[in-house]
């Protein structure tokens, strides 16, 4: 069953400077893959 959900993402540039430090990713980035679809699907294991 499809489901549609929503997120609000809040910028704070002293906790994105430290995100990048520390993963590599900015939240530029990380806005752009949360805003793109994607696929799920229940492990048959």
């Amino acid at each position: 069953m499809p489901v549609a959900m929503s997120m609000q993402i809040e910028y704070d540039p002293a906790k994105a400077r430290l995100n990048r430090q520390k993963y590599g990713v900015g939240l530029e980035v990380a806005a752009v893959i949360f805003a793109t679809p994607s696929v799920q699907w229940t492990s048959l294991r």
